[in-house]
């Protein structure tokens, strides 16, 4: 009985872990998307600039 409490506690850890990744990694894609979006609309007002 001991013994399954402490594989049920090692996994919910494993699955704990695992969402903390998951969120880690949705979070920098966010922080990606938003930079790359930034960057374009940058880059657009800087050729219009110039074209002028």
């Amino acid at each position: 009985m001991i013994l399954n409490v402490k594989n049920i506690d090692f996994y919910n850890r494993k699955e704990l872990k695992n969402e903390r990744h998951k969120i880690n990694v949705n979070y920098f894609n966010g922080i990606w998307i938003f930079a790359k979006c930034a960057l374009s609309i940058l880059s657009i007002h800087y050729v219009n600039n110039m074209s002028r």
